[in-house]
C-alpha cells in the first residue's frame, strides 16, 4: 500500500489529508487534491461512500495541529472507486472543536464550516 499525506485547509478548517491506495502514485508538488496523485482521474474516479467519525486525536496529529491530549477530531473518510473497483481511501482529520459538519447527500460528501458562521443560518 502507498500513503500520501499533507496539511490541508478546507473552508476555515486546517487539518491533515491522507490518501491510501494500492495503485501507484505520482508525486506532484503542485497538486490541488491528494487524489490527483492517482493514475486515474475524473470521470473515471468517483466517490463510492463517505463517512465521519469523532475520535481522540492521535499523538502525531496533536503535534501537527497543536491539539491537547485526546482532543476530539473529525476523521472524514471517502472511498474512491474507478470502473467499479476500489481505487483509494481518502481521510481528512480536523479538530472537532469549533467546526460544524454538514451533509447534503451522499454524492456531495461532508462540508466543514466554522461554528460561528454555521450557527446563525
Amino acid at each position: 500500500l502507498f500513503q500520501a499525506s499533507r496539511a490541508v485547509k478546507r473552508g476555515e478548517a486546517l487539518g491533515l489529508g491522507q490518501l491510501v491506495t494500492a495503485l501507484p502514485m505520482t508525486l506532484k508538488p503542485d497538486c490541488g487534491e491528494l487524489r490527483e496523485l492517482l493514475p486515474v482521474t475524473s470521470p473515471d474516479l468517483a466517490p463510492q461512500k463517505h463517512w465521519a467519525v469523532v475520535v481522540p486525536a492521535p499523538k502525531a496529529l496533536q503535534e501537527l495541529l497543536g491539539l491537547e491530549r485526546a482532543e476530539p477530531v473529525f476523521r472524514l473518510g471517502t472511498l474512491w472507486e474507478s470502473q467499479g473497483s476500489p481505487a483509494a481511501v481518502e481521510f481528512f482529520w480536523v479538530p472537532a472543536d469549533g467546526c460544524v459538519l454538514t451533509w447534503h447527500g451522499q454524492a456531495s460528501g461532508p462540508t466543514l464550516e466554522a461554528y460561528g458562521e454555521a450557527a446563525y443560518r
